[in-house]
């Protein structure tokens, strides 16, 4: 059973399963939500060696991306199928956030 209500991720080969708390104390603001074309992640300063998971409702690793020396992205899901998604931030092997978003 995949649980999203639990405070972690765990992962197994390409497939994890993601839960919905902050880890570390960092303020990130992901936007819009719901996104069509692509989701803002802003971090309250420079984040270093940061990585974005993006899952599907099945657990499945469907978009990775290294973040590096920002504190605004721009991440490009217009070729996502619309339907709900988890995200994932980890810097420096600690997860900064664990959330979702709707793409339309």
């Amino acid at each position: 059973m995949i649980d999203f209500g639990q405070n972690q991720v765990a992962r197994m080969g390409n497939t994890a399963i993601v839960g919905g708390e902050v880890k570390e104390s960092h303020d990130i603001i992901v936007y819009p939500n719901p996104a069509t074309e692509q989701i803002t992640i802003k971090f309250d300063k420079q984040i270093n060696n940061c990585e974005i998971s993006i899952f599907n409702i099945f657990g499945q690793i469907i978009l990775q991306q290294q973040m590096k020396g920002n504190t605004k992205y721009n991440l490009n899901i217009s070729n996502l199928e619309s339907g709900m998604y988890f995200y994932s931030i980890i810097s420096d092997g600690k997860v900064l956030i664990n959330d979702k978003f709707i793409k339309q």
